[in-house]
């Protein structure tokens, strides 16, 4: 089934950020990024993509080398996030954000906000964690849980 430019347009769907992240674990505000994974799509069709390894200044623990199959040589000479914060914005611009589970994603470019500006006011807060990455952000394990609540894996989580 191929959707419609005009059905993506009235949906806001036209453009949007297909985001995946590779980290070393699960808290942003002890754990760093390793690896940024992002496609833009344009009226329904791949336009451009952004990805690439980061040094996360720190090593990467046996367990997510096993699980994403990174290691601290992999991203020895790549940039540090703090190089790519910038070009990753750019990216996202205000696209709508799509991804498994986008809410763990975006609370890792959240943090990286708070840490620019040095705001962790309501960090603590989940409800209202979002303060300055304010895209939409659509999680397809949530939608998979809703259309597909049949089969077993998606009531699995990340």
């Amino acid at each position: 089934m191929t959707l419609s430019k005009d059905f993506l347009q009235k949906t806001n769907f036209d453009n949007f950020v297909v985001l995946d992240l590779e980290t070393t674990g699960l808290d942003p505000a002890t754990d760093k990024i390793i690896e940024i994974g992002a496609i833009r799509f344009v009226d329904g069709k791949e336009s451009e993509t952004f990805e690439c390894l980061v040094n996360p200044g720190m090593p990467i623990p046996d367990f997510i080398t096993k699980l994403t199959g990174i290691s601290d040589q992999d991203v020895s000479t790549a940039s540090s996030i703090e190089e790519k914060f910038d070009s990753l914005l750019e990216f996202l611009n205000d696209s709508v954000l799509i991804g498994h589970q986008i809410n763990f994603d975006a609370s890792f470019i959240e943090y990286l906000f708070r840490k620019k500006y040095e705001d962790y006011k309501n960090w603590d807060n989940e409800a209202q964690r979002f303060k300055y990455l304010n895209n939409l952000r659509l999680d397809t394990l949530f939608l998979a849980r809703i259309f597909l609540p049949f089969l077993e894996k998606q009531n699995d989580s990340k």
